[in-house]
């Protein structure tokens, strides 16, 4: 054999053996990871499915769930009152309208055994020899012990069906509240979710059949080793410890992933990897193919890498070249950008306040020619530099502001405190705001007047926001059934969105209120053409620090965030209102929780916990606020043995609070010593011009009239008068100004009669 002298032969053949060794190495690779990530992606599969049915499942249970425990709280307040059975029953069927609005074709309602009766919501009449002792949803909650029942399915003697039940035993632990969940829903949710080559099965505690992709399936007892399918699944599935495992059954390997449910069911989804495995065959054959083909490109490379090599060199150095003159260009065009356009920009800027501030005619006009000119100027040298098109997409304007001074909308919260500062924050918009302090208000005002959006408070005594929501959407009379409805909660949990969306709600907003978040609900939710836009000329682009008073600094050295209160109710002025509102308050709120406390009503204790952590919250209090939040969950999970030993402490924390208080407000008070007194002559003319001002509804006059009030220091019998009258102000309340106004000439009508 001619032996081969030529090296670059020699070494091209040496890299070819190389390469085919590496592509016989990497197609084995290649398929071995193919294989795995296809039993990786089928076991997503599996687990994003199982995943998904349970949580459907879940939150189909959840409303129930709710139900109950809503109910159960009302009933246990009416059992220790001694309640009569009829007025239990009246409150069951208005509590079972409420349910079905939630869970229509999913519920006959609410039911129970209470005070050794049996009481159904829906009206039903059991037969004589129903004995609701014996039957399985009594029974287990008897068993639970106060806890929730969940009844795997059994026959409905009612409506002759599967359901499933749930149940809780209430406080005289004798008596049970249930409600009844259609097992169809569940079904549906597990046929739904199905995919091609799936098997999904959800099974009780004790792996019977609850629901299956196969409706034939339901109600067998997979404990049973009788080779079926379900029964090789179940078998392999309590020897595992893990949530995914292999099954083979019928020369077929199946992927299963496990799920357990709240109530302690399991979702299993099971995927037949035949088709998956059989469609590896193709990419492995289409894969040596395509190393065949690389391999002879690879060759062919070897044979020409020189010419390509000095091909490629003259290609970077005419590229280096084109890169260098294209930079020159462009930054002669920045630079000229820069030096042409900066100069026309400052002179259309010093003619626009030309044409703001002068008021001579002549100049006027010629001021207006130079804009004309000046900004066809700028357009050429646009055109002619090509940045007209950038130049439209970076327009910078001041942030917009808006007013809707057409709409109506309505606030409802049991916190006065909260409905003070949300009638703070939107005042500049000009809106007409209504308030109610209950549920049964709400429904009451919505009733009689058509409102544009209605905000509505979540956790409020005797009619929750959900329950009047719910109220208000079965009215069909109701001219506020369409209107959107935000809830109000300061539970900013991680799925209180979805929660709120699947009670009814259109959108939920935390407390305490972010303006910027408020403000875009409005604009969202009103009606286009009831929405002002205007340029703010005051506020640019970026926003100001907010500047606390000295008088406030007191409470920074307690950890109150004066920043945040002033930022939730507006401004420091507002904030100082707030405070005074907060303190005139809490000693009767204090009594309040304390009667509570002492009593163990655990229910209004939580509601009232619930009402003081949004005062809290809104002063800046965090650290107490984050307390109460605890004590609230305490009570709304019947954890009242951490109620018993954390409400003092946490007590003593607000008290801590009180005297901090009082001295900042009577700094705010001392401050007025410098001002000058207004006497009753100028109260009086004042008092005129308001109420002239209030007659004529012009708020411009009545803020001017308030605004220069504020610099004079007040009389100590005239300020609780001056105050009221600064609120009604803020809130365009004219009848309010005329009211206040009409008792003070009465009041000063009978002193003369009386001297």
């Amino acid at each position: 054999m001619k032996e081969i002298k030529n090296p670059s032969i020699k070494n091209n053949i040496v890299v070819f053996v190389l390469m085919i060794m590496f592509f016989i190495t990497v197609i084995t690779v290649y398929y071995h990871v193919l294989s795995e990530e296809t039993k990786e992606n089928i076991l997503k599969e599996c687990e994003l499915n199982a995943v998904k049915s349970s949580n459907e499942i879940d939150k189909y249970l959840i409303k129930g769930v709710q139900s109950i425990n809503t109910t159960e709280g009302s009933i246990n307040s009416m059992i220790r009152d001694g309640r009569s059975s009829a007025e239990i029953l009246d409150f069951l069927v208005g509590q079972s309208k409420a349910v079905e609005c939630i869970l229509p074709e999913a519920t006959t309602g609410l039911y129970g055994y209470i005070n050794g009766e049996y009481l159904d919501g829906d009206g039903w009449v059991p037969d004589d020899d129903y004995d609701p002792l014996k039957r399985p949803w009594y029974i287990q909650a008897r068993a639970h012990m106060g806890m929730m029942a969940v009844v795997d399915p059994y026959l409905d003697a009612r409506t002759g069906q599967m359901i499933i039940t749930l149940a809780k035993e209430l406080c005289d632990a004798k008596s049970v509240v249930a409600i009844d969940l259609s097992l169809k829903e569940l079904q549906n949710i597990t046929e739904t979710i199905t995919g091609k080559n799936e098997t999904i099965m959800v099974l009780g505690r004790d792996y019977h059949v609850i629901a299956h992709s196969d409706r034939s399936e339901i109600n067998k007892d997979y404990r049973d080793p009788d080779g079926s399918f379900g029964s090789s699944v179940v078998s392999a599935y309590r020897r595992t410890e893990g949530n995914s495992f292999r099954v083979n059954y019928g020369n077929t390997e199946y992927i299963v992933y496990s799920r357990k449910l709240d109530n302690n069911w399991t979702a299993l989804c099971a995927t037949d990897t035949t088709d998956a495995y059989r469609a590896l065959r193709t990419p492995f054959i289409i894969t040596i193919i395509v190393s065949v083909i690389i391999a002879g490109f690879i060759i062919l490379n070897l044979v020409l890498s020189e010419q390509r090599r000095r091909r490629t060199q003259q290609l970077e150095e005419e590229t280096k070249t084109a890169v260098a003159a294209n930079n020159a260009k462009t930054a002669f065009l920045a630079n000229m950008s820069h030096e042409i356009r900066t100069p026309i920009n400052a002179i259309l800027g010093m003619n626009e306040m030309v044409l703001r501030e002068s008021g001579d005619e002549t100049i006027l006009k010629y001021s207006e020619n130079i804009k004309i000119a000046g900004d066809k100027l700028l357009d050429i040298v646009n055109d002619m530099l090509d940045f007209s098109k950038t130049e439209s997409e970076k327009v910078i304007v001041g942030r917009r502001r808006f007013s809707a001074p057409l709409a109506d909308i309505l606030v409802v919260d049991d916190n006065p405190m909260n409905l003070e500062v949300f009638k703070s924050l939107v005042r500049r918009t000009f809106v007409t705001t209504d308030t109610e302090l209950s549920g049964e208000g709400a429904i009451s005002r919505t009733g009689s007047q058509k409102y544009d959006l209605i905000f509505l408070d979540h956790m409020m005594p005797e009619k929750d926001g959900i329950e009047t929501l719910a109220q208000i959407r079965c009215d069909k009379q109701n001219p506020n059934v369409g209107t959107p409805v935000v809830c109000l909660t300061a539970n900013a949990i991680s799925g209180a969105k979805e929660f709120y969306l699947n009670a009814g709600f259109d959108d939920y907003l935390t407390k305490p209120i972010d303006p910027d978040r408020l403000e875009a609900i409005l604009l969202k939710y009103l009606p286009n053409e009831k929405i002002t836009f205007y340029e703010n000329k005051t506020e640019g682009d970026i926003s100001k620090e907010i500047h606390i008073p000295k008088e406030l600094s007191i409470l920074t050295d307690l950890s109150v965030d004066v920043a945040s209160g002033i930022s939730n109710s507006g401004s420091a002025e507002d904030y100082m209102m707030l405070i005074r509102a907060f303190r005139q308050s809490y000693d009767d709120r204090k009594q309040e929780l304390e009667r509570m406390f002492k009593d163990r009503d655990y229910k209004n204790y939580t509601i009232k916990i619930h009402a003081l952590k949004s005062s809290l919250l809104l002063i800046g209090a965090k650290t107490q606020a984050e307390v109460a939040q605890k004590l609230e969950d305490a009570g709304k999970h019947g954890d009242y043995d951490y109620i018993a030993s954390n409400h003092e402490q946490f007590m003593s924390g607000c008290d801590r609070l009180a005297d901090p208080l009082d001295k900042v407000l009577e700094t705010g008070d001392d401050a007025d010593d410098k001002k000058p007194l207004a006497d009753e002559g100028k109260l009086t003319v004042v008092y005129e011009a308001l109420r002239a001002a209030a007659d004529d509804m012009d708020c411009d006059r009545l803020e001017n009239i308030m605004n220069e009030l504020r610099s004079y220091r007040i009389p100590i019998e005239h300020k609780e008068r001056i105050n009221s009258l600064y609120t009604a102000v803020r809130n365009y309340e004219y009848d309010a100004v005329i009211s206040i106004i009409d008792g003070v000439e009465d009041k000063n009508k009978q002193s003369r009669q009386e001297n």
